[in-house]
């Protein structure tokens, strides 16, 4: 990447690889056109003329960022957000996403940050697999636990970012598909905040998937912004 590139200390190009990752974290989530991608950054490039003045170069790109439509807003991040369905390939920006959110409400409960990615888990709250008579009969009645339609609405919330958390592989394992109840063991000793917070949840269904995601969705959207 040509922005990589340029003569600038660490802290400027720090800030150039958070507002385009902003960028494309935003359109990514939103769904936006593929296609925009190489017109997007043909525009950006141009402001490489402005090298030789960092601060003023990247004021430049925020200011095209901002001014054109492929920057989705605050508002619309939010909507597409709350309702994404982090699956498949999405696994790993999910990951991404709550490592970021971890490491605020670590900071906030002084515990231990996430140092070995490979270690960690994305952990399903609600079980992908809530039917079939082995579920049923090794892990509990998750479809009578989480109510009327549980089937349907399963589908719709099981992968969004509310239903998600991070545990360590070992703890993940263990705990997979277990009642909610059985589940806040694992979680009590996690040394991972936001699963260790999940201990405070009196229950677990698809209400508390919208509530969680509506936290976690206004703390990203925080983080992955353009001022």
């Amino acid at each position: 990447m040509q922005f990589m590139q340029l003569d600038f200390d660490i802290e400027n190009k720090i800030i150039i690889i958070r507002l385009l990752a902003s960028l494309m974290l935003r359109r990514h989530i939103c769904k936006k056109q593929t296609g925009e991608t190489d017109l997007i950054f043909s525009t950006l490039v141009r402001v490489i003329e402005f090298a030789d003045q960092p601060e003023l170069m990247i004021q430049n790109m925020k200011d095209l960022i901002l001014n054109n439509d492929y920057y989705p807003t605050d508002d619309e991040f939010l909507t597409h957000l709350l309702k994404y369905e982090f699956k498949g390939k999405s696994e790993d920006r999910a990951r991404a996403l709550l490592e970021y959110y971890n490491s605020t409400f670590g900071n906030q409960l002084n515990e231990m940050q996430i140092a070995n990615a490979s270690e960690v888990h994305l952990e399903h709250i609600i079980p992908q697999t809530i039917t079939g008579q082995a579920a049923l009969r090794e892990y509990g009645n998750w479809q009578e636990y989480l109510g009327e339609n549980a089937i349907a609405r399963h589908k719709t919330y099981v992968s969004r970012i509310g239903n998600l958390t991070l545990l360590s592989s070992k703890l993940n394992i263990i705990i997979s598909n277990d009642p909610f109840e059985d589940k806040k063991t694992g979680y009590e000793i996690s040394n991972i905040s936001i699963a260790n917070a999940l201990i405070n949840y009196p229950e677990f269904k698809f209400e508390q998937v919208e509530q969680r995601s509506v936290q976690i969705s206004e703390a990203i959207i925080q983080y992955w912004r353009i001022d």
